[in-house]
């Protein structure tokens, strides 16, 4: 992650934004401090998320890929293991290295009408199939097979 945000900054510099806690002085990073409203307004905004996670667990990524893609931003993900089984290309892109990035948001900042459909593919999956109450669902589904 650490590799990725500097290469990006290096790269964009003032174009590039970052977000979080925990990250060095260099990367001039802000925190929202929970403050979800604010975060959506920066999503939809913004004209690529990057997503990168901690861990590079099958199936797993932060609850930020979700609320970025449900405020309607185009999103580049790493390639976590298994992605392929949650999501597809219509509704984000991904990368596996650095050089790979750099050229994806570059192809896709000089490509506006492919990132807008990506972008809204994305959000219009996120508001169907990750609710609540989808999620619920599932798990009842998982309660009725165990028999619980």
């Amino acid at each position: 992650r650490y590799d990725v945000a500097k290469a990006l900054k290096d790269k964009y510099d003032d174009k590039f934004g970052l977000y979080g806690r925990g990250w060095p002085q260099e990367f001039g990073a802000r925190n929202l401090n929970g403050n979800w409203e604010r975060e959506a307004r920066l999503y939809s905004s913004c004209k690529i998320a990057i997503n990168i996670s901690h861990f590079n667990y099958s199936r797993y990524s932060s609850d930020r890929l979700l609320r970025a893609m449900g405020s309607g931003a185009f999103v580049l993900s790493h390639n976590f293991k298994d992605i392929e089984k949650d999501y597809n290309s219509n509704i984000l892109k991904t990368f596996n290295t650095i050089p790979e990035l750099i050229d994806k948001i570059d192809r896709y900042l000089a490509n506006e009408e492919q990132r807008i459909e990506v972008a809204k593919n994305g959000c219009l999956y996120v508001r169907k199939n990750c609710t609540w109450a989808k999620r619920i669902d599932e798990l009842r589904g998982l309660m009725k097979k165990r028999d619980i």
